[in-house]
């Protein structure tokens, strides 16, 4: 909005230089201050449009100094934006820019504004500094206006300086660059290319991309930017038009590049994929089909796929095929899928893209980041918790199972709740002592494959408050009423209520019996917010189906005790029978587990509250855990022994109040595990030697571990030890005639063995309840020597039946040695015999005198005798033995050390010379061999 001044201060400023607009801020700057300047000032601001707004006034106040100071050093009158500011950068469509100089000091300091830059020599191979004054000599201030014309890219330097003190000066650094340095290239390609555009901009702006007007989401799919470019890759016919690179800075528009690209269809291309289809969905794999009108020229089809949201990828598959199975992927995960054919020369346009779904899986983790809130009575404690993430749930979870115990506890509560919910309410704790909990999820998959070793957290429980009375937390008292097959009409009144407390509204939630778990599953809450309420209905609720109602009143930092009731909602039809079924017997609580071994377990639960039956008993169900193989046992008294339960194993119990000729809900499901007991035998009992006095025997745990195995017993001794003692004590651990090896592992080291001495091993498991029986007994023998004959054993020994290779692993590097000494000696014997053979078969070489020379390019003279009597068999070497020139060539050349001539190039002949010395007359034979020997 333009600004203005009023009249007066236009006139003053007209009419004495000690007035002065900056033209940059707005700012009014008075020059040696006089009294007749105190008063009020007002800044005016005038639009064409709007009304006129004025400022509040600003009073100045001007005081008469004690003493005139008669000298003042020069210094800046204030700082203004380009105090702080270093750098000023000017774009070719900025606006004028004025950089204003004020100095203060006694006498008047003087403005000198300098600017300093840098020119390029001739050969632009260096720059040099040049300073130019821009302005001087003005007084109070000075200003210097830089425009994207005619503004120079340097330093600005404002100095100022009187005859008192040190000149001081601020310098501000001017940048000119375009907003656009390089605009993008245009492009024509074939499909199934790269391309790349790109925009060269200052660093202080970004980029905005476009496509024929609309903006481009990069970073997803084909399309990704990367600092001032964008890659487009795989490129298909859909991908041409114009391309426009938006330079923007503070949301203004600075500048536009535009590029095409082209892509245009081989004629050779082949034909694009059709009727692609999802033929089959997996947690982590999605199986696809396609159809091609010919197979001609095609090479290869790419697969592409990409998560709604996520990075395009491909594969490929041979030209065969027209199916694909995409491994490796999310669950529960939506994927864009298409289809391209390739040709040698060529790609084809990419199929019609499929949307397909794969199916969930379990849950990787569980909820860990509770929050517990404690507003109510000591008995019970509010946990909140931070639902899954989509990776960490991998699928919609349907439900969620909460236990809880006391710690140390022999038994764990048992809730479960929906899967949308994200509180519940634990009741009915134990004031004062704390108790661990976790919470698991579930999707339609299942629970997390490693539930049972997700961790618990400690939760610290309230102590009983001692000034606070039974009734500050007592619940409303709720009615039910069942109006059809689906609907449930709650109403409540409320007990007189402290005055203290700011009671907010209700909480109400429902329970069911789920079929697929066998109990019941927590909905809610609901909240009403409005206090005064006394009334909710239920509507879509099951026909002839049991409800139990949850009722609490909360308010700011506090909650009362929980209200619940049971009740049936009626059968489709409509008699007296089926209306006369809405109430329910009342459900167990109080339920209880006590372990007395490993295979008995004593429940105990609390009679029916405010029950009018003549008669009941009571049906326990149990079952293992997460297997629906239940088991039902009758008791008339509120306790029982179960028998006959596996060691180490955990069960499900609940209890079922029978009346006359009807059963009530069971109550919710407490889990115990049995206590240990006493472990099977390991098995798969394996050994082998590692050297001479050291074996590794290796076993696999029981069967039925019952318990946790804290260690094996290894129990070894000769083979002619003394038999064990029958009896009780045959085979334990205690027994002295054994030597006993104690390790948590697998596998042990058996050392200090002795050679060719047979031991008997066995293995016994130990679990808290004690030791089990041994396993089977194995025969351990380090072997060093292989006996040539039965006799040669001593009398009872043999090799051991099972892992006889292993007796024989330390003689095996004597075995090889052995056996490549022979080899050589067998080479060499062949060699000796074809040696003999051939000096057989051809006649002796013409003798040559034992004083030869030979030639200085290293060939003996011309043999004298004729090659043809060799059949041959030699002409390439004896020809390979004759020179052109037979003089000796003295410029360099001598004679081979020893008369040795050198040996043919023929690789597979050799010449052999025998010694002069050998021969009496002088001569040397001369044969030719294979070349078995160099």
């Amino acid at each position: 909005m333009p600004h203005g001044r009023t009249n007066n201060i236009s006139r003053l400023a007209q009419e004495t230089n000690r007035f002065s607009i900056l033209t940059h801020s707005g700012t009014l700057v008075i020059f040696s201050v006089q009294s007749g300047d105190a008063g009020n000032y007002r800044c005016f601001a005038r639009h064409d449009v709007l009304n006129t707004n004025k400022s509040a006034d600003v009073k100045l106040i001007v005081e008469t100094a004690n003493e005139l100071v008669s000298s003042e050093p020069p210094k800046f009158l204030f700082a203004n934006d380009y105090e702080t500011q270093k750098t000023i950068i000017l774009d070719e469509e900025d606006e004028e820019q004025t950089l204003d100089c004020i100095a203060s000091g006694i006498p008047v300091p003087t403005i000198t504004w300098v600017l300093t830059y840098e020119v390029a020599n001739e050969s632009e191979s260096d720059v040099q500094p040049f300073s130019k004054i821009l302005s001087e000599g003005k007084e109070y201030h000075d200003s210097i206006t830089l425009t994207s014309e005619n503004s120079i890219q340097g330093n600005y330097t404002c100095v100022i300086t009187n005859s008192i003190g040190s000149p001081i000066s601020k310098t501000i650094q001017v940048v000119r660059l375009p907003a656009l340095i390089k605009g993008p290239n245009s492009y024509k390609y074939p499909p199934a290319k790269t391309v790349r555009f790109e925009c060269k901009v200052p660093p202080t702006y970004t980029l905005i991309w476009y496509k024929d007007g609309q903006r481009l989401e990069t970073g997803k799919g084909r399309v990704k930017a990367k600092g001032n470019e964008i890659v487009i890759s795989n490129t298909i016919r859909n991908d041409s038009g114009f391309y426009q690179c938006e330079v923007v800075s503070e949301d203004h528009i600075y500048a536009i590049g535009t590029a095409r690209l082209s892509v245009e269809n081989n004629r050779e291309a082949p034909d694009a994929p059709f009727d692609l289809q999802c033929i089959q969905s997996q947690a982590k794999a999605l199986v696809i089909s396609w159809k091609v009108a010919s197979r001609d020229n095609i090479t290869a089809f790419t697969i592409h796929y990409m998560a709604i949201g996520g990075e395009e990828r491909q594969k490929v598959t041979p030209s065969k095929s027209n199916d694909f199975i995409i491994e490796n992927l999310k669950a529960y995960t939506n994927y864009s899928i298409y289809v391209r054919s390739y040709s040698v020369k060529s790609a084809s346009a990419q199929s019609q893209k499929v949307i397909c779904s794969t199916l969930e899986d379990t849950p990787i983790k569980a909820p860990r980041n509770f929050i517990f809130e404690r507003y109510g009575p000591a008995s019970q404690v509010r946990i909140r918790w931070r639902p899954l993430s989509d990776s960490e749930a991998r699928g919609k979870i349907t439900l969620y199972k909460l236990q809880w115990r006391s710690v140390n506890g022999e038994f764990t509560n048992v809730r479960y709740i929906d899967g949308d919910s994200d509180e519940f309410l634990i009741t009915e704790l134990t004031p004062g002592e704390p108790i661990e909990l976790r919470l698991l999820p579930s999707t339609s998959a299942g629970w997390p494959s490693d539930k049972e070793n997700s961790p618990w957290t400690r939760v610290n429980t309230t102590k009983l408050e001692a000034n606070v009375t039974d009734d500050y937390y007592a619940p409303p008292t709720m009615d039910l009423t069942v109006l059809n097959s689906s609907s449930i009409l709650v109403n409540w009144s409320e007990p007189p209520r402290h005055k203290d407390l700011s009671l907010k509204g209700y909480r109400l939630t429902y329970s069911t019996e789920v079929g697929k778990i066998e109990d019941f599953v927590f909905f809610g809450p609901i909240h009403t917010y409005n206090y005064s309420d006394r009334s909710y209905l239920f509507t879509n609720f099951a026909p002839s189906t049991s409800y139990e109602v949850h009722l609490q009143t909360f308010g700011d930092s506090w909650e009362s005790e929980v209200v619940s009731k049971f009740i049936r909602t009626f059968s489709t039809t409509s008699n007296e029978d089926s209306m006369s079924s809405s109430k329910v017997l009342p459900t167990i609580s109080g339920l209880q587990v006590i372990p007395t071994s490993s295979s008995e377990v004593r429940l105990t639960w609390e009679p029916p509250k405010n029950s009018q039956l003549h008669y009941y008993y009571y049906t326990v169900r149990y079952n293992k855990l997460d297997h629906n193989d239940y088991q039902y046992i009758s008791s008339t008294s509120e306790s029982i022994e179960i028998k006959d339960l596996k060691p180490y194993t955990s069960y499900e119990f609940s209890v079922q109040l029978m009346g006359d000729d009807e059963g009530g809900p069971y109550s919710q499901k407490i889990e115990s595990r049995t206590l240990p007991g006493i472990p099977g035998s390991p098995i798969q009992l394996h050994w082998r030697v590692l050297n001479q006095t050291l074996v590794e025997v290796e076993w696999q745990p029981p069967p039925a571990t019952n318990g946790v195995i804290l260690k094996y017993w290894v129990q070894y001794r000769h083979k002619n030890a003394s038999l064990l003692p029958q009896g009780v004590n045959n085979g334990g651990v205690n027994d002295t005639s054994w030597k006993n090896k104690l390790t948590k592992n697998t596998s042990v080291f058996l050392e200090d063995l002795l050679k060719n001495e047979e031991y008997m091993v066995r293995i016994i498991a130990e679990t808290k309840a004690g030791v089990g029986n041994p396993s089977e007994t194995i025969y351990v023998r380090i072997f060093i020597r292989k006996p040539t004959s039965p006799e040669a054993l001593p009398p009872g020994d043999s090799p051991p039946a099972t892992n006889t290779l292993q007796t024989v692993e330390t003689s095996s590097q004597h075995l090889g040695i052995v056996i490549g000494i022979g080899l050589s000696v067998l080479f060499i014997i062949v060699c000796v015999i074809i040696i003999l053979s051939r000096h057989r078969l051809f006649p002796m070489l013409t003798r040559q005198p034992v004083g030869m020379h030979v030639n200085g390019n290293g060939f003996p003279p011309r043999a004298k005798r004729s090659v043809e009597s060799f059949n041959g068999v030699e002409m390439k070497v004896l020809e390979s033995l004759t020179a052109n020139d037979q003089q000796l060539d003295t410029k360099g050349g001598h004679s081979h050390q020893n008369g040795i001539i050198p040996a043919p190039t023929d690789p597979l002949l050799m010449r052999i010379v025998r010694n002069p010395i050998d021969d009496p007359h002088g001569r040397e034979d001369e044969e030719t061999v294979p070349n078995c020997i160099h």
